[in-house]
């Protein structure tokens, strides 16, 4: 009986394959997934900076004094949150410059076992990108370091109020806690102050603290089968043995024998599983993306007389990352992204939204089958005409209206650059029909 599980592998390694324009064989796919690990680099941004917080303490709540074993059992028990030690709005500009940097590697990468992979066709553009981001972000910093004395008098201002609201508080109380204990309520403001001013540091200091470092190291190309072929040496040598029964010693030969093939398996399945990992993942990130805005897309036509320019402006940004992200050679999704900008280079009056909604089905409908025989899970698109598991039918229908097959013929439109005919995705078996619904339910 087959493995289920190795049959949706090779399944999945056959479409990728396909998407690749390889020979569908290990051989090749590792080949050619080796080459591709080279044709980028992996980019790490870490950001470092003052958080501009510190720990509330049992005094800033205006309790009295307590003695130490008792404020350090109730800190045990308790935690009493954090003073901020910015103005509000400043928060929320670093938390957006901060966001924007990593949306930034985000938007010019795919995801990787590894980390973020920027291609070498997309690595300009994330470089000026991430300038930019980087430039707003320590504009950002040099203006807290200028406007330090404002920030040291607004928080003053801020905590002054509620330290006087805290003490008028525990006045009140008089008759649980003696107020008596807590002194003049100027002296208590003060004292409020002076812990709050204690733990901001200078200006030069918070200049100091913003560094940001971005790494940038190459794949490790696969190479550990070689190496665990190499465990499988003799290791006699290594101890001796003065009276072992040879019936002994090929007993603990073979052992080693079995031990061997079981490291060098789980190393393979290992590199297997890394090299099907990154081909899944370059696939399904570019497949997932223009299926997601050929879907919302539709959506947003559906019953309109015309594109809306916010619609238009997604499918053109989609068109652009396409063409960045797309090193490896997806001819597929290149002659599709012709067919929409196609339609955009006709004059708005000449678009027709039938004609529009047409091939954004067709084009839906294309990635996502392939979506759902790499074991992808996108979201049900029914509303909008796309099946949540195309028939080999819908999805033959579907590349005639993108012209990536020409009739009965089957031949591409673009022959991919590693000698592939794209149609030939038609031919892999998929999944049963219930078992891929079941999937995207």
């Amino acid at each position: 009986m087959s493995d289920p599980m190795s049959l949706e592998n090779a399944r999945r390694r056959a479409t990728m394959a396909a998407i690749l324009g390889l020979d569908a064989t290990t051989i090749r796919v590792e080949e050619v997934a080796s080459q591709l690990m080279q044709e980028g680099v992996i980019v790490d941004v870490s950001l470092s900076r003052w958080r501009a917080r510190a720990s509330l303490d049992l005094d800033d709540l205006g309790l009295p004094p307590l003695a130490e074993d008792e404020a350090e059992s109730i800190r045990s028990i308790f935690r009493l949150g954090e003073k901020r030690l910015l103005p509000e709005h400043y928060f929320k500009r670093l938390a957006a410059c901060e966001k924007v940097l990593y949306r930034t590697l985000e938007r010019y990468s795919f995801p990787s076992p590894w980390g973020r992979f920027v291609p070498a066709t997309a690595f300009p553009a994330w470089k000026q990108a991430h300038a930019q981001a980087e430039a707003e972000y320590l504009t950002l910093r040099d203006e807290i370091v200028a406007d330090h004395p404002r920030i040291l008098g607004l928080l003053r201002e801020q905590y002054t109020v509620a330290a006087r609201r805290a003490y008028r508080v525990i006045h009140q109380m008089a008759g649980v806690l003696d107020a008596e204990r807590l002194g003049d309520q100027e002296a208590f403001v003060s004292a409020t102050w002076a812990r709050i001013r204690a733990s901001v540091p200078p200006a030069a200091e918070i200049g100091a603290s913003f560094t940001m470092d971005v790494a940038y190291t190459l794949i490790p190309l696969p190479t550990v089968l070689a190496k665990g072929d190499a465990h499988t040496a003799p290791v006699a040598g290594l101890r001796s043995r003065v009276s072992i029964a040879s019936e002994a010693e090929a007993q603990r030969r073979r052992l080693i024998e079995d031990m061997n093939r079981e490291v060098v398996a789980q190393a393979r399945a290992k590199k297997e599983a890394l090299i099907d990992g990154f081909l899944t993942g370059l696939v399904g990130q570019l497949r997932g993306l223009i299926y997601q805005v050929a879907t919302d897309t539709l959506r947003a036509v559906e019953g309109k007389p015309a594109l809306h320019n916010r619609s238009l402006a997604s499918v053109k940004e989609l068109i652009g990352k396409v063409e960045r992200l797309n090193f490896f050679g997806d001819a597929e999704a290149t002659a599709m992204m012709a067919q929409v900008q196609g339609l955009l280079d006709q004059a708005p009056t000449d678009r027709s939204p039938e004609a529009i909604s047409r091939v954004l089905r067709a084009v839906s409908t294309v990635a996502r089958s392939s979506l759902i025989a790499i074991g992808e899970e996108p979201r049900s698109a029914r509303e909008v005409g796309v099946s949540d598991a195309p028939s080999g039918t819908e999805i033959r229908a579907a590349r005639v209206d993108l012209g990536l097959i020409v009739g009965d013929d089957a031949a591409t439109e673009a022959t991919p650059r590693r000698g592939r005919r794209m149609d030939e995705m038609s031919a892999i078996p998929a999944p049963d029909a219930d078992r891929r619904v079941r999937r995207v339910m």
